[in-house]
């Protein structure tokens, strides 16, 4: 036996409740002795026995009334087994019959006591009889009881293919509607997408409400992901999630090879075997939704700079597609779109043979190229010839383009030129100033800079001076204040709330400081060790180790092209944690020591250069690597703080606003790829599926977060402002491989899976069902506690008269 809410079994100590209250009504009476009692002593042994056998019984039903509700409520289960302890209850509950016909034979009980022990006795009689004898066995009749179902439907975007006969997604829809029709009432359902997790907090009992959302939903989803849909399957058969002792999961599926190879077996052998070692596991059937070979052509990716462009600045971009079809295809003619509309000169894939992938170009032979004249978030995309499977034919990218990212630089060592926004070369800033604005600084007509630099002496930053920067600059300074309200404070309280902060050491650090403050607040990526130098060595400098390619984004430029050539006399060597260090690492010197380490702190990030940033400590500052690499670094602080625009399936779409607009509602409208046109990117058109959001407060800004994003395409947020920023989800493309199981491979896969495969409703109904069954008995419970009931309001009445 097993229990769906075995937590309320604890109601079985309210028995104790009607043996208390007897015992307390006992103690308030006394025996007193009078000279006539002798008179009365014949007629009370006459009636001594009778109103003790009635009392018992009073109390018998009493608290027999709240066991029985407990165990009701508890929703026991019998399955078939083999137990000895069944048996036990059988002897007990015999036993107690048992005392009964002996006391009612004592007591020379009338028929109408033995009528009504016989009527009180019966029903909990068979119903633990049921209990000791239920086998479970037999053949599964479809409908002949309440059902318990998880139905797994496949919701990926290979199941969007679609060919003479329709999609295998509505093919399987069909299959899956037809089954919760004709479910018993009563039955319970639980829809499971995958990929997508449950569809309900909790298995509905309104079977047609179960049936108008399968009739609403749509495929079009990630990759699918069996272990994971069946984690969810396993937790849904935890005690006290479905309602009936009968359960069945059904999974409606095209059986593709990447989602159910070899590779996803082992995982799902985990998650059923940890399944069935319940009491009451469920039977698992593979419903096939769509057979045949199917053919496929696929944009898997585009190659472009991840970092934010400024306006009229050249975007370069590169897709890649595959040939998934058995045949060779030729002259593949590529779109390329920005907002929605074609743009320039359109591009092909010469040849594509069967699995193979290449790049397509334009008619001159080169990538994609476009510039953006307005900042914001814009929408690329690549779109391929229209096959049967539309889903993979684009691949969409949001590309964020800056007019102004407002920089903070706080000078360790300035000048009072430099403080005064004017450079003389003597400021510790001034090199770095002029790389990241160099149009404002040398007054160059008609050209506008990404940056707006702001330059404040060490002792004068704080809070407020930072709080409009995307980015804050330490150049070489000493330490900061401490204590409530200092700049300790503040600069912690910056990153914390998504921040970023670029150091540049000097010979004004203090090194002992910045261990004891910066290095447990994780505000440096690493301890700082001593400087360091070369002097008497036959190459008196150190220089970047461009042996390896950079991988790192902010250094991306300079792999194959123009190296970084700086000749570093001095630098800061960092105390290294070479397991599992907190740090990531970007650059290292010709020495081995660490050049450029970053570290991500709660929601912002904090990246170390262990040299200087003007000529102080390194030679060849005038050289053309400076400009961009100092632009890269603050580049990339900037975006990688900010959410992130171009998600994977399942990552959340997340943005930041100012304080003043918490409480206030932004609106997310979700299109998919085949629907995104240039109003729906720059307006927010009718069309898509559309939430309002609300600002919460997150410290300092406010904040919305979505999380429903496992559907690949466009997600435009429309801000209080009527601003819009563009979010794009896409998925692994590894789903656009179509190739299916061969028969073979799925018979293999049900026999180690211990799973039945079945290709319609008919045989899923019709199949045996050779585990053992489970009988619910809480209604017979239910029904014994109300014949108890009455028994007592019987027995009580009867009793009472009698007296009167």
């Amino acid at each position: 036996m097993t229990f769906l809410n075995g937590i309320l079994l604890w109601g079985t100590a309210a028995v104790s409740i009607p043996v208390l209250i007897h015992l307390f009504n006992k103690n308030r009476y006394r025996t007193l002795q009078w000279g006539a009692m002798h008179l009365l002593d014949t007629t009370n042994k006459v009636q001594k026995r009778r109103l003790r056998l009635e009392n018992w019984f009073l109390m018998l039903l009493r608290m027999m009334i709240p066991l029985l509700l407990a165990a009701c409520l508890a929703q026991p289960q019998i399955l078939g087994t083999k137990s000895a302890w069944n048996w036990v209850i059988v002897a007990v509950f015999a036993g107690l019959a048992l005392a009964a016909i002996i006391a009612l034979t004592r007591s020379r009980a009338p028929v109408v006591a033995w009528l009504f022990c016989i009527a009180i006795f019966a029903l909990p009689g068979w119903v633990i009889w049921q209990l000791a004898t239920f086998d479970g066995k037999g053949r599964f009749q479809w409908g002949d009881r309440e059902l318990s179902v998880a139905l797994v439907m496949d919701d990926s975007y290979s199941l969007e293919y679609e060919d003479a006969s329709g999609k295998p997604f509505d093919k399987g829809r069909k299959l899956a509607l037809q089954l919760v029709g004709e479910l018993r009432k009563g039955s319970d359902v639980q829809v499971i997408r995958m990929p997508g997790g449950p569809m309900y907090s909790k298995p509905r009992t309104i079977l047609d409400n179960v049936a108008d959302d399968l009739k609403e939903m749509k495929a079009g989803y990630g990759m699918a992901d069996p272990p994971e849909a069946f984690r969810s399957v396993a937790n849904l058969m935890a005690p006290g999630k479905m309602a009936h002792g009968q359960r069945e999961v059904v999974v409606v599926t095209d059986f593709q090879k990447v989602s159910w190879g070899s590779n996803r077996v082992a995982a799902l052998n985990e998650t059923l075997k940890d399944m069935r070692m319940g009491q009451n596991p469920p039977r698992v059937t593979l419903l096939r939704a769509g057979k045949g070979e199917k053919d496929n052509l696929a944009v898997m990716s585009l190659e472009y700079p991840r970092l934010p462009l400024a306006p009229k600045q050249e975007l370069q971009v590169r897709a890649v597609l595959q040939n998934f079809s058995k045949k060779d295809r030729q002259d593949l003619p590529v779109t390329f779109r920005v907002d929605g509309q074609p743009t320039g000169p359109r591009g092909s894939v010469a040849e594509l043979g069967k699995g193979q992938k290449d790049v397509a170009v334009t008619g001159q032979g080169e990538p994609f190229k476009h510039s953006f004249e307005k900042p914001g978030t814009h929408v690329v995309e690549i779109v391929a010839d229209q096959d049967k499977l539309r889903a993979d034919n684009s691949y969409l990218a949001s590309i964020k383009v800056w007019d102004n990212v407002p920089v903070l630089v706080v000078d360790g060592e300035p000048s009072k030129e430099s403080l005064a926004g004017r450079i003389d070369f003597k400021g510790e800033s001034d090199f770095l100033r002029i790389a990241l604005q160099p149009f404002r600084e040398v007054k160059y007509p008609g050209m506008t800079d990404l940056f707006d630099v702001r330059v404040v002496a060490a002792e004068d930053y704080d809070a407020d001076a930072a709080k409009d920067a995307h980015v804050v600059v330490m150049a070489n300074v000493p330490r900061l204040t401490e204590g409530k309200g200092g700049q300790l404070e503040a600069l912690t309280d910056y990153v914390k709330q998504g921040g970023g902060v670029l150091w540049f050491m000097g010979d004004q650090v203090d090194v002992d400081w910045y261990n004891q403050h910066l290095v447990p607040m994780g505000l440096i990526p690493a301890p700082l060790k001593e400087v360091r130098n070369r002097e008497g060595e036959p190459t008196p400098y150190a220089t970047v180790d461009s042996s390896r390619p950079f991988e790192h984004a902010a250094l991306e430029m300079f792999t194959g092209r123009s190296t970084i050539t700086s000749e570093i006399h001095q630098w800061m060597t960092l105390v290294e944690q070479p397991d599992d260090p907190p740090y990531s690492e970007m650059a290292r010197l010709s020495t081995g020591d660490l050049y450029l380490v970053e570290r991500r702190m709660d929601d912002g990030r904090v990246l170390l250069c262990t040299t200087t940033c003007d000529e102080e400590w390194l030679q060849g500052i005038l050289r053309e690597y400076y400009v961009p690499l100092m632009q890269q670094l603050v580049v990339y602080l900037a975006s990688s703080v900010a959410p992130e625009r171009n998600l994977s399936s399942g990552q959340p779409v997340v943005a930041h606003f100012p304080p003043e607009e918490v409480g206030q509602e932004a609106v997310l409208a979700y299109y998919r790829p085949e629907e995104v046109d240039a109003l729906t990117v720059k307006l927010q058109g009718r069309a898509g599926e559309k939430h309002h959001l609300k600002i919460a407060a997150n410290g300092a800004r406010g904040t919305v977060r979505f999380e429903d994003t496992q559907r690949p395409g466009l997600y435009v947020l429309r801000r209080p402002d009527n601003t819009v920023e563009h979010y794009v989800v896409n998925t692994d493309r590894a789903e656009s491989d179509l190739t299916p199981l061969e028969e073979s491979e799925i018979e293999k896969l049900a026999e180690d899976l211990d799973v039945q495969v079945v290709d319609s409703l008919e045989d899923y109904k019709g199949a045996e069902n050779d585990r053992a069954s489970v009988l619910d008995i809480w209604k017979w419970l239910l029904w014994s506690v109300l014949i108890l009931c009455l028994g007592e309001l019987i027995l009580q009445q009867w009793m009472t008269r009698e007296k009167a």
